[in-house]
């Protein structure tokens, strides 16, 4: 039990570190609030709150595994190199397409809600 204890206070340190560090994950997490309250303000579904609440669980495991490579790159080198660059830009590409998917869907959600609510 210690043990699964630990690997949890890790993961919240690994968290903590992403979002002290790592403008892009403190922008995220604005998003994911802004998010929650228009979530409140058009009275999503269940449904459509299970999903705004998917879509920023992988925007934010997305930012800490591009934290992860970035990391792991600088680590192993500090001279330049055009394969950690493709690595880097390629982690941060990740994140951008996760992120562009996740405001399309939310905006889907968020209007139909907001129809919704009009009674249109």
């Amino acid at each position: 039990m210690k043990r699964l204890l630990r690997s949890f206070l890790y993961a919240f340190s690994g968290i903590a570190q992403a979002i002290k560090t790592q403008r892009s994950m403190r922008i995220h997490l604005f998003a994911a609030v802004f998010a929650i309250i228009m979530g409140v303000v058009t009275r999503l579904t269940p449904v459509e709150w299970a999903i705004i609440i998917l879509l920023i669980g992988l925007v934010l495991a997305f930012e800490c595994l591009n934290t992860t490579i970035e990391a792991t790159l600088d680590r192993q080198s500090t001279e330049y190199h055009p394969l950690t660059r493709i690595a880097k830009d390629a982690a941060a590409g990740a994140v951008l397409i996760m992120a562009i998917t996740s405001v399309a869907v939310g905006l889907i959600i968020y209007i139909n809600a907001l129809l919704r609510l009009l009674g249109w």
